[in-house]
């Protein structure tokens, strides 16, 4: 009797080891079928087409670009000095005949020394001492190449700003910066933006300039696809 007892004991806690494994397997599917779902949702290819776009968008508004395979840093234009500080009433537009000019003066009219001159006196408020700045120059005279300078405002008179060296003759305009520079960097399976999340779950990433151009390329690949994209960078000869 004794016997029996202990073999159906025997029995029983084979029965709950062998059950015990088998629920241990089907939590570990279940556990990777739902992670998959979570994946490959259309809210994580939805996160993933967005992160390509803000990238794309920041890379074609970038200023004094530096690049490495993982990550990049940069300024961007200060759009909303050029575009009028989004003041809507137009009590101090600058008009030249029928056409409505920036706030922030953009035209060089000369460069003299470390000084920028233009044709005409601004407000106080168009340019800040210690402001980052633009300069778009031309390469050589009559060229229709133009380069990118950076450069920080010293002082400010009534007509003209005085920059922390000299620029070139062949300067023709200048535009405000911001303040804060913009880093896109790619550690821990992440791609962040600034120090914030920008998207997760990232398996690779990588930054490519193509040569001769000025065209900077991207790529990253999540757990179930990779994407593509890219932008010229730098300022363009159409500001002027």
């Amino acid at each position: 009797m004794r016997c029996s007892r202990a073999f159906v004991a025997f029995e029983m806690l084979w029965s709950v080891v062998i059950f015990g494994i088998i629920g241990i397997a089907c939590f570990s599917v279940a556990l990777h079928f739902t992670r998959f779902m979570v994946i490959s949702s259309p809210e994580r290819l939805l996160d993933s087409q967005i992160a390509l776009l803000r990238i794309q968008n920041l890379l074609a508004q970038s200023i004094d670009l530096h690049l490495s395979p993982t990550s990049a840093d940069f300024l961007l234009l200060d759009s909303e000095r050029v575009l009028g500080y989004g003041d809507k009433t137009f009590a101090n537009a600058r008009f030249y005949s029928d056409t409505l000019l920036p706030r922030t003066p953009i035209e060089i009219h000369a460069v003299q020394s470390d000084e920028i001159v233009f044709s005409t006196p601004f407000s106080a408020d168009s340019f800040m001492v210690g402001q980052n700045l633009v300069l778009v120059c031309q390469r050589a005279v009559d060229s229709e190449e133009f380069i990118e300078s950076p450069a920080k405002i010293v002082s400010v008179g009534r007509d003209r700003i005085r920059l922390d060296s000299a620029p070139s003759s062949l300067c023709r305009a200048v535009l405000p910066l911001q303040d804060r520079r913009i880093e896109i960097a790619y550690h821990h399976d992440t791609l962040w933006l600034n120090q914030e999340i920008l998207l997760e779950n990232v398996r690779n990433f990588s930054f490519d300039l193509v040569p001769n151009t000025r065209f900077v390329r991207f790529r990253f690949c999540t757990q179930t696809q990779c994407f593509e994209g890219g932008s010229f960078v730098g300022v363009k000869a159409a500001f002027l």
